[in-house]
């Protein structure tokens, strides 16, 4: 038995997944089971690691299982021994891509990329309600600028979104946005970044040169806010005699999603059915990507002279759901 001290099993609280660490507090990898393909291993320091390390050990949302419990339900407790010469990151940058060829960047940001390093200024962003109650800590990225002024404009702009959606009423625990500066230069036929990646944060070369990118959706601000004088008066009476006192969802937005295009709202109704028809009519159709329907809050009782919604990790921008609105 001494191979058990080695390893420790959990039921995760979300997502019904069983996993086993190994060595002190997973410091040799750990695993998850499959049904079909019984135990998966993931190094440690990779980033599955880390997200199931911080959910056990950091923010303590799993249950321990013992030997004998996991052994009733027909699963093999795992030997530790099968597993130490497998290969992983040694660091956590390794986890991220920073280099690729440079015949694949566009040529308007490749031409102001030199042999020398050359600064990006980045934008974080962190959810504040996952750090403290959910899966643990992650600093995603929300933008790439040249100008370090440009990027703290960028942050500042993303607080006001968030206060706003606050003040509106909306649950929102909160993000917390941050800024740093990364390098990028050529190398041969080779663009390469140091991305100075801290742990927690989640950010690859692939993303940046993408937000740089001026034809990029990733650079349109997309608002949650509109003001009334740029609503029709129609359209704004109808959103002004919605309930909002327990926030009920007020409009059905139909999405198209992929690689490359983002998230696109396609059309807007005031009920579920026609939305979520259209958008399995679209799916049955091939016509690519992902179409779903969903519920959208629009807050139009509070001071400002504003509509106010409330979308997560900015989408969308509501402008483009009210131009798909009919009164």
């Amino acid at each position: 038995m001494a191979a058990d001290a080695e390893v420790e099993v959990f039921d995760l609280d979300s997502g019904g997944l069983t996993v086993a660490f190994l060595g002190s507090r997973g410091s040799d990898g750990v695993l998850i089971h499959r049904k079909d393909k019984g135990w998966e291993f993931h190094a440690s320091l990779s980033v599955t690691w880390d997200g199931l390390h911080q959910t056990v050990y950091r923010n303590y949302r799993a249950d321990q299982v013992k030997r004998a419990e996991l052994e009733d339900r027909g699963i093999s407790w795992p030997d530790p021994e099968n597993y130490r010469s497998l290969p992983g990151p040694k660091t956590w940058a390794e986890n991220f891509c920073s280099e690729i060829p440079a015949e694949s960047v566009p040529k308007d940001i490749l031409k102001r990329i030199t042999s020398k390093p050359v600064a990006v200024h980045i934008v974080l962003q962190e959810d504040l309600y996952e750090t403290g109650f959910g899966d643990g800590k992650f600093l995603e990225f929300h933008g790439a600028f040249w100008d370090a002024e440009q990027a703290r404009s960028h942050l500042e702009w993303s607080q006001d979104e968030q206060a706003a959606q606050i003040a509106a009423g909306f649950y929102n625990t909160g993000c917390a946005y941050t800024s740093k500066e990364i390098e990028l230069r050529r190398d041969g036929r080779k663009v390469v970044a140091d991305l100075k990646l801290d742990t927690y944060e989640h950010y690859d070369l692939e993303s940046v040169l993408a937000a740089l990118d001026p034809k990029s959706a990733s650079r349109r601000r997309r608002s949650c806010i509109v003001p009334f004088a740029e609503v029709p008066p129609a359209l704004l009476e109808r959103l002004r005699k919605l309930p909002h006192g327990e926030m009920a969802e007020c409009v059905w937005v139909v999405y198209q999603s992929g690689e490359g295009i983002g998230t696109i709202p396609r059309a807007a109704y005031w009920e579920e059915g026609p939305a979520k028809e259209l958008a399995q009519r679209r799916k049955s159709e091939g016509e690519g990507h992902f179409f779903g329907a969903v519920p959208l809050t629009i807050c139009a009782h509070q001071p400002g002279e504003r509509l106010v919604a409330y979308i997560h990790w900015h989408e969308y921008a509501l402008s483009e759901v009210l131009a798909l609105l009919k009164p």
